[in-house]
């Protein structure tokens, strides 16, 4: 569901004149509605809604044919998904299906939720719908939150047992609306692996926490100061935080059955990652393993294991350390950045080189590395900058003002102002000789020249000359890009041709092969063949 709202800043359509038929047709699209109406939602299910012109104006929905197959009377409405859409009238919201028949009750809220629910309240509870629009769990609950692994917790307020306030219990449901765990926990997390923490009162004024399953067993009674939710088939737990809350208790692990694997004596832990857990003691760091196993505690910092390996630090160095603990990298680095697909980044002498899982692949000799451009390597050196495969190898020397990531193969680079694109190769397919560049999409760039905007294919011919305003990508079938030129909005084909051209006020890009356009205040919507 998405509302049209202006992409470009819209120009007024002063002395616009144009006749419509119920159907316009040109060389390149269709305007099967005429822009009438005051907003519109997007096509959904071969319906949209729209809005009628006027201080009274309603919603209501059209067919791609332009006609009303649900008269305008609502005072919001929403796109239709799985054959419902959810729609306002006269302060309360209901459910109808595609001819237009409530299939509801009416509720003061509704509310897509996660994993195909509905969320409704009414009168200040709440309960569920399923995607059907078919009431599952009838308004009882003061509170609920969202699905999760097929379960939702849900809120009760009960009086205590002297009867003179009420609190808040919490519970799970299932999607058949089942309390799976009836609301009696003072408070619970989310499922996760199956598991969701549970929180209820334990001695004095402290609360404990323990772990329910999705039939509603209580695996672990609520016995610990503090949990986590399970990570890699394990959870966090802590003892002795209430007794001691100067010191802050001691931390463990549990397994799925509930057994403490690793009893509750450290000062820190991580979650588990690859099998292995950061902890701390005294100051130091280490790791278990999940059989309870100390793999090594002795390092002044950790990090989790990526990639099979784990950085650690020792009087202000960084290493590497395999899952037994050896250290396959002596911490010898003044910094290190954590292995992906067999490299890693160390730092020496204020420069950065690569390594693998047994040799210095390369010496240390750049001022900044970046790896987030997928399998290629930005790297930076006096300044300038150049890119290296994940093999370490440099494939383009750092000579270029700037670059950024690749996309679809080929990556923007700039040079004295002007800016350019390479392949992985690190030849330069298009030298640096424009204004500006984007990324490659589906084929296509946007280039700019003398201030306009143009297009041009993966071997750098100009498939759409620099003619236009602006020009903004769109990934959508037959359409590449929304351009604007004079104030005015039209689309490009995946060959960068001209198929709408800009004549519109505002568009929005095209979604179930329909895109919203706007002229003189009025949205309508077009089609390409």
């Amino acid at each position: 569901m998405k509302k049209f709202l202006p992409l470009f800043l819209t120009a007024c359509a002063v002395g616009c004149a144009m006749l419509y038929a119920a159907c316009t047709e040109t060389a390149g699209y269709t305007e099967i509605v005429p822009p009438t109406y005051a907003s519109v939602y997007e096509f959904s299910e071969g319906l949209a809604a729209v809005l009628a012109e006027g201080k009274d104006g309603k919603w209501g929905f059209i067919d791609r044919l332009n006609e009303v197959v649900i008269p305008p009377a609502y005072t919001t409405a929403r796109s239709f998904l799985g054959g419902i859409a959810m729609v306002e009238l006269d302060g309360k919201w209901v459910c109808i299906d595609r001819s237009g028949k409530e299939v509801t009750p009416k509720y003061d809220f509704i509310e897509n939720s996660a994993e195909d629910m509905i969320r409704v309240r009414l009168d200040g509870k709440c309960g569920f719908l399923d995607k059907s629009g078919k009431e599952i769990v009838p308004p009882k609950y003061n509170d609920t939150d969202f699905f999760a692994e097929g379960m939702a917790r849900v809120e009760l307020l009960l009086p205590d047992p002297e009867g003179l306030n009420t609190y808040g219990r919490w519970g799970f449901i299932d999607k058949q609306g089942n309390e799976v765990v009836p609301p009696k926990y003072r408070n619970a997390m989310n499922f996760s692996e199956g598991f969701a923490a549970v929180m209820d009162e334990g001695i004095g004024i402290y609360f404990v926490w323990g772990f329910v399953d999705t039939q509603g067993n209580e695996v672990v009674p609520p016995r610990y100061d503090n949990v986590r939710r399970y990570k890699d088939g394990m959870a966090a737990v802590q003892t002795g935080a209430h007794e001691d809350p100067e010191a802050g208790g001691k931390w463990g692990f549990i397994n799925s059955a509930g057994n403490e694997i690793v009893p509750p004596g450290y000062d820190y832990v991580d979650d588990f990652f690859e099998g292995m857990a950061v902890v701390r003691l005294d100051g130091k760091y280490g790791y278990v393993n999940k059989s309870g196993k100390e793999v090594t505690r002795k390092y002044d910092y950790a990090v989790n294991f990526s990639d099979g390996f784990a950085q650690i630090q020792l009087s202000g160095k960084y290493g590497f350390i395999d899952k037994s603990g050896k250290e396959i990298v002596p911490p010898i680095y003044a910094d290190a950045i954590r292995f992906s697909d067999g490299l890693a980044a160390v730092q020496q002498g204020g420069k950065w080189g690569f390594i693998d899982r047994l040799n210095e692949i390369t010496p240390p000799k750049y001022d900044f590395m970046d790896f987030s451009a997928g399998d290629m390597i930005r790297v930076r050196l006096d300044g300038k900058w150049g890119y290296a495969d994940k093999s370490g190898k440099e494939i383009a020397p750092p000579k270029y003002d700037d670059a950024f990531n690749f996309s679809d193969g080929l990556a923007v680079v700039q040079q004295g102002g002007k800016w350019g694109f390479i392949d992985k190769t690190g030849k330069e397919i298009v030298p640096p000789k424009y204004e500006f560049a984007n990324d490659f999409q589906g084929g296509l760039a946007a280039m700019q020249q003398s201030g306009k905007w143009g297009f041009i294919d993966k071997t750098g011919k100009e498939v759409t000359p620099p003619i236009y305003d602006k020009a903004a990508r769109v990934r959508d079938g037959k359409i590449a890009a929304m351009i604007l030129q004079g104030g005015k909005c039209g689309f490009l084909d995946t060959r960068g041709k001209e198929i709408v051209p800009p004549i519109y006020d505002d568009a929005i890009h095209f979604s179930d092969g329909l895109a919203a356009v706007q002229l003189g205040g009025k949205w309508g919507f077009i089609s390409i063949p």
